[in-house]
């Protein structure tokens, strides 16, 4: 009988357990509720905030210490995705591969990275075969994170892609990337904005480096006050008089069209069309270029007194502005205009 008292009593002290934690439940519940129209409420804002090319998901800091904070190295990779090169970055922790192929994804605002993107790919995912396939036979631009330990698996590196280890700060140049220079125009003004916000820890300012390259992206392809508007070769001196007459036309027949009564559609189209118009003038540039060097190698832009102009040999310009960029659909028509992205 007392064994049977002393379980009854242990059962109502379970009874009253049990009741705690449904009453936390049911709080937790209801916060979550409150919480979730709250969220709602503000729905538009924070799709706005999403959706922003500034928005940064992840900090850039990962990215910029495991390059051991030299801009050199930061600056490369930035050019290595703006030209559709083929980027693969290893490390042994998960968090770091993340990290650092977000924010470098982040760093090409405002415009979209259209290539293959895997923010970090598990050794174990795949057969190594299919790793293989991806890493060494991918006919198109990507940007890839992945464990040391898949590498080492795979016991080598693509030759032609750009590799970063993330441990040990080395960075695996590829070899259609020799035109870079951190010590030429315009890299050179890139690295030294960059330097002056990093060096370590303490002295890094994240804001500082998404300026520097956002500010090197749009005056890369900024078509009215970039370098191309700056520039005194008689072929850009051409393409500004045909972007002219382009943007005249484009504006006559929006407003013929708009007279007529036509839809948004019909506008988004007239826009897109341009946009896809005026990438197509700047690789005719980078064309001219190449068949007045008279050289099978590519075009380099170099600087005198602070104007730009094409000249040399390396294919800088015509593989960020012209038809090598397919994959990002076109880069510069997606910031000529507005920056809205051409479609692919």
């Amino acid at each position: 009988g007392g064994g049977g008292g002393g379980g009854g009593g242990g059962g109502g002290g379970g009874g009253g357990g049990l009741g705690a934690a449904a009453e936390r439940a049911a709080r937790l519940t209801a916060l979550l509720r409150e919480a979730e129209a709250v969220v709602r409420q503000s729905v538009p804002e924070l799709r706005w905030l999403l959706r922003h090319p500034l928005w940064l998901p992840v900090p850039l800091a990962p990215l910029c210490k495991a390059l051991q904070w030299e801009s050199a190295e930061v600056a490369y990779l930035l050019l290595a995705a703006l030209t559709d090169q083929r980027v693969l970055l290893h490390s042994r922790d998960p968090l770091v591969a993340f990290s650092a192929a977000s924010a470098l994804r982040c760093l090409l605002a405002p415009l979209e990275y259209s290539g293959v993107f895997i923010p970090f790919l598990p050794a174990g995912l795949m057969p190594l075969e299919d790793a293989r396939t991806l890493l060494f036979d991918c006919s198109t631009p990507y940007l890839i994170a992945c464990e040391t330990l898949l590498v080492a698996r795979l016991g080598a590196v693509p030759d032609v892609a750009v590799v970063a280890d993330l441990d040990r700060g080395a960075v695996h140049k590829a070899p259609s990337t020799e035109w870079f220079s951190a010590r030429a125009p315009p890299v050179l003004s890139l690295c030294t904005e960059l330097a002056a916000c990093m060096g370590d820890c303490i002295r890094f300012r994240q804001s500082g480096v998404q300026v520097a390259c956002l500010r090197f992206v749009v005056d890369v392809l900024n078509l009215g006050s970039g370098f191309l508007a700056s520039s005194r070769a008689p072929a850009d001196d051409a393409a500004r008089r045909q972007l002219a007459l382009l943007r005249t036309f484009a504006d006559d027949v929006t407003s013929r069209c708009r007279a007529k009564g036509l839809g948004a559609d019909a506008l988004a189209s007239l826009q897109r069309a341009r946009l896809q118009s005026e990438g197509a003038i700047l690789a005719d540039v980078c064309d001219v270029a190449l068949a007045s060097a008279g050289e099978a190698r590519a075009e380099r832009l170099t600087a005198d007194g602070g104007a730009w102009h094409r000249g040399g040999q390396d294919n800088w310009a015509a593989g960020l502005l012209g038809d090598a960029a397919p994959h990002a659909g076109g880069l510069a028509a997606q910031l000529a205009g507005g920056g809205e992205p051409a479609p692919g």
